[in-house]
């Protein structure tokens, strides 16, 4: 483990995991077999990140659960987050509207707000919003911004 790591006391990393500071775990996050995350990476609370899940430069809020073998770059989630095996999300310039403000080149691979559920084997193109409550089906390619509460399916 680096260095530049903070992982709590009552945080569970598997030894095959690795950990790439700066990296904070907090209080009961799992991480499990070969899981790598960071640098530049903050997990919650009661988060578990899956077997061979890859996060860089992201930021997963408590109670998330990410399943195995997920890619995640430049990525945020709000509390309460369920992902599904396989998830990508690559990273990279975006343009991103907020309030109707265009912001150019912004490197953000996504954001998924509280309670979102995502299926297996979904992918987030750069710059991805995606709403409170939004449910994003088993293989879909998700672009652009996903209001609250909407269902996203192939």
């Amino acid at each position: 483990m680096d260095s530049n790591c903070y992982v709590d006391e009552s945080a569970h990393i598997h030894p095959d995991a690795s950990l790439v500071g700066p990296v904070v775990v907090d209080r009961d996050a799992v991480i499990e077999a070969g899981a790598v995350v960071g640098p530049y990476a903050a997990i919650g609370a009661n988060v578990t990140v899956g077997a061979g899940t890859i996060l860089k430069d992201a930021v997963v809020d408590s109670g998330t659960t990410i399943g195995p073998n997920t890619t995640a770059i430049e990525f945020v989630t709000g509390q309460d987050c369920t992902i599904g095996a396989g998830f990508t999300v690559a990273g990279g310039p975006a343009d991103i509207v907020v309030d109707d403000q265009v912001h150019h080149d912004i490197d953000l691979g996504g954001v998924l707000a509280d309670r979102v559920t995502v299926g297996g084997a979904a992918t987030l193109e750069a710059g991805t919003l995606i709403g409170p409550g939004a449910v994003v089906g088993d293989g879909v390619v998700v672009r652009d911004r996903i209001d609250a509460d909407s269902e996203v399916v192939r």
